[in-house]
């Protein structure tokens, strides 16, 4: 499990170099750095853009908040697909190499991420069985029983109204 959170890291981090590295060393169609601003290439503004939403999805991606979890996969995820499509638009030679693999290598970590998850999933099963709020309750209604502030009748009565048993008919 925490060898693939680890693999997960080390492969986001490669697909953001990689990308990052297209964007920095990518000439456009005339051979000219691609992060050299003239009067009709906005470029640099866009990448600074695209850059900061991309280190700031790819912090939010560990968070625990969903929100905040699913604003990280949107940064991330829409910075990659603008990647991908700048790639087709700019005819840029580096980019044409480094951004697709980046953008494999993010997807790898995605499958990575869905392989933990789902042997976590599986492994619930095997969790201890107090973690179950209503076990947990149970238990404290026994310590009560155990240290004589309830009687043996009214343990039973709580339990059977947390497990949802009903009280036989001829009790009722």
């Amino acid at each position: 499990m925490k060898a693939l959170k680890i693999a997960r890291i080390i492969l986001l981090a490669v697909a953001a170099t990689l990308v990052g590295v297209s964007f920095i060393l990518g000439k456009d169609g005339n051979g000219a750095l691609m992060v050299v601003m003239n009067t009709t290439n906005f470029y640099l503004i866009g990448a600074g853009i695209g850059f900061g939403l991309a280190i700031a999805g790819s912090i939010l991606l560990f968070s625990k908040n969903k929100i905040a979890l699913a604003l990280g996969i949107g940064f991330t995820v829409s910075f990659y697909l603008a990647t991908l499509s700048l790639l087709f638009v700019s005819g840029a030679t580096i980019l044409v190499l480094l951004a697709p693999i980046g953008s494999i290598v993010y997807a790898v970590s995605w499958a990575l991420e869905l392989i933990r998850v789902a042997v976590a999933h599986t492994r619930r099963d095997d969790l201890d069985p107090t973690s179950d709020p209503k076990i947990e309750a149970i238990i404290k209604w026994r310590n009560l029983l155990d240290k004589k502030i309830i009687t043996e009748e009214e343990f039973m009565e709580k339990r059977n109204a947390i497990l949802g048993f009903e009280k036989p008919a001829e009790e009722k």
